[in-house]
């Protein structure tokens, strides 16, 4: 399979309010006037170095989504990452915290790039 762990089954959608005034289509996330939509076949690699479970599942496709495409249309790093603490909270994962670290810690090597 590659480098990536996860092919989404389905399409995920989600609202993401710093995005309002931003449009952008490409073929595995499009995002128009804040309403955004990761399409089904869209590849990550879930959380890097360190462990997945189904609690972060959706938090890791969320986070890996707006890195990738965020930067194109201006979302800040911090929104980002800031999405990925909320849906790990929301799916009741209980060492947030310490992935939500990792992230703020090390994420800027891969928004970088």
């Amino acid at each position: 399979m590659g480098k990536y762990k996860y092919v989404l089954e389905e399409d995920y959608k989600l609202y993401v309010p710093e995005l309002t005034g931003q449009h952008l289509i490409t073929a595995y996330f499009t995002c128009e006037y804040g309403h955004c939509t990761i399409k089904k076949g869209y590849a990550w690699d879930g959380c890097t170095g360190v462990p997945d479970t189904s609690k972060t599942y959706y938090a890791s496709l969320v986070h890996d989504a707006l890195y990738q495409y965020g930067k194109v249309i201006g979302l800040k790093q911090l929104v980002a990452d800031r999405w990925f603490l909320y849906l790990l909270k929301k799916h009741q994962f209980r060492l947030y915290w310490l992935y939500y670290a990792g992230v703020r810690v090390f994420g800027w090597m891969y928004y970088l790039t």
